[in-house]
């Protein structure tokens, strides 16, 4: 982890490239860039929240664990976002309830506490990029509640599918990768996938799923359930 001077990650956040009070300026003078491999982990349930987090390249995801070994994704930070756990944290003074590991290699800008704070109280566009993001991330959350609790597999499985980015038609992940995502166990979501292998909508392949019947998906989107 090294100070940076540099500006250009602001390029990626617009709304925050066009601040210019003196309070955003301080800011600016003592962020820290850190630049993460694939799987490491950004933070860790129970640590405490020192930093505000702001993903520059590549993408961050957001899971719990339960004590006895299942894991659920709550979210992913893709370049461009904000971690909302870490922005409560942040405010509420309280350590992280989750981890958070780097999907892709990533480049990751950190607000130091006392400045993000500072900076909330101080600059009125920081506070509103931040409560603006929050309120976002929090309806995002939401849905993933309804959907865990009430979405059928079979359709939550078709939004996976075809909602992954740049798969094109080829998902590389293991049917414990899925089930991570949907909230659900393993032995689900090989039953469902098996269904739709029967179906003709996708082939199985170890490591990797072929996506053959995008339109038979969507319309399983529609059809209610």
């Amino acid at each position: 982890m090294a100070g940076s001077r540099s500006d250009d990650w602001l390029k990626v956040y617009a709304a925050l490239e066009a601040i210019g009070d003196p309070a955003w300026s301080r800011v600016l003078r003592c962020v820290q860039h850190l630049h993460l491999p694939a799987g490491a982990h950004v933070f860790r349930d129970g640590d405490p929240c020192q930093y505000y987090l702001l993903v520059v390249e590549g993408s961050v995801l957001v899971r719990k664990t339960t004590p006895d070994g299942h894991e659920i994704v709550l979210y992913h930070v893709n370049a461009g976002g904000t971690c909302e756990l870490t922005t409560v944290c942040m405010l509420g003074g309280k350590r992280y309830a989750a981890d958070a590991v780097a999907v892709t290699p990533a480049h990751v800008v950190l607000i130091p506490k006392d400045e993000f704070q500072s900076a909330v109280k101080e600059s009125p566009a920081f506070r509103h990029f931040v409560y603006s993001s929050l309120d976002k991330g929090v309806g995002d959350l939401v849905s993933l509640v309804e959907t865990v609790a009430f979405g059928h597999i079979d359709q939550r499985l078709a939004r996976y599918l075809l909602g992954c980015p740049g798969a094109r038609g080829r998902i590389q992940a293991t049917h414990q990768d899925i089930a991570h995502e949907l909230g659900t166990a393993r032995e689900v979501v090989s039953r469902a996938l098996k269904h739709f292998e029967h179906n003709g909508w996708v082939r199985l392949h170890r490591g990797w799923i072929e996506v053959v019947d995008e339109m038979a998906l969507r319309a399983l989107l529609d059809r209610q359930v």
